[in-house]
């Protein structure tokens, strides 16, 4: 598959700069052009009770303020990027710029939500999937979630006492490390 334009879309978190990171990869190897992408979503419900002139002001700050943290993520590159703030639905949006860029493939991010949280809120990146006009990239988080696992009666005797006290597990270890 040929690449020639790449679009990401990015909600500004760790998740969503590590596809960032996949797609300057991506872009580099094949020459391609990256559209970074950011979509405000219409709250209209948080609206209702403000003037016009005042929900305007800050519907045009919200956008300037996207504007600049896109922007001043593409000057960090070497690689030339786009930028894009639009309002609406995050996957209606990210589908028609994708149609009207002519995009071959989108590189995305997914929070990794399962269970409740999955089928309540949804999911960006699934519907994405469903609906986009190009292939679709989805780039995992890095760093696994942590297991909960249960501490044994034997480590939590130990945590009731100085590291001093403990410094005997493990021989590598001197009692002038703890007490400084």
């Amino acid at each position: 598959m040929e690449l020639h334009h790449i679009l990401v879309p990015t909600d500004f978190s760790v998740d969503a700069e590590q596809a960032f990171q996949e797609a300057l990869v991506l872009a580099a190897l094949e020459k391609a052009q990256i559209l970074l992408l950011h979509v405000l979503g219409q709250c209209e419900w948080m609206w209702t009770e403000m003037l016009w002139s005042t929900r305007r002001q800050l519907m045009h700050e919200l956008h300037t303020e996207a504007e600049q943290r896109l922007q001043t993520v593409a000057a960090r590159q070497l690689w030339p990027i786009e930028t894009l703030v639009v309002w609406g639905d995050p996957t209606t949006e990210i589908c028609r710029i994708a149609q009207g860029y002519r995009t071959d493939l989108i590189v995305m991010s997914t929070h990794g939500r399962t269970g409740l949280a999955r089928m309540f809120m949804g999911s960006v990146t699934e519907h994405v999937v469903r609906s986009a006009p190009c292939s679709v990239l989805i780039v995992r988080a890095c760093q696994p979630k942590a297991a909960r696992v249960a501490q044994s009666p034997v480590l939590r005797y130990f945590d009731w006492y100085s590291p001093g006290e403990t410094a005997w597990l493990d021989p590598t270890l001197t009692v002038d490390r703890y007490m400084a």
